[in-house]
């Protein structure tokens, strides 16, 4: 079968979107101490690799910062989507720009600390 590439993109899978909300707790000298956040993944209609993508978004999730207190609650959800097939790399640079959305948010709200 040959189709059409933007038939192609509308009846393939794309990358697993995510609905996130997530809370972080700082120091005063802007050391992390706390990280809560909630993870809800868009499977489509199956849920093929889905659970992986999830597991690998959850277990990443502090990138390589250090969080002394941290909570993950994370679901799948199926929708009337077509099948959401991850490809390399599982969620690698979304689950990552939550954390530096939270470090440009910190420094911003406290940039008069800084200077």
């Amino acid at each position: 079968m040959n189709m059409e590439r933007d038939v192609d993109m509308c009846v393939t899978g794309q990358r697993h979107p995510f609905k996130i909300e997530y809370k972080v707790g700082f120091t005063n000298e802007g050391r992390f101490i706390a990280l809560d956040i909630r993870l809800w993944g868009n499977a489509g209609c199956s849920f093929d690799l889905s659970m992986a993508v999830l597991e690998r978004a959850a277990l990443h999730i502090d990138n390589s910062y250090r969080f002394p207190n941290t909570r993950v609650r994370a679901r799948l959800c199926k929708t009337h989507l077509p099948s959401n097939t991850g490809l390399f790399p599982f969620f690698f640079f979304e689950i990552y720009d939550i954390i530096y959305l939270s470090i440009s948010w910190f420094w911003w709200s406290t940039r008069s600390f800084w200077l």
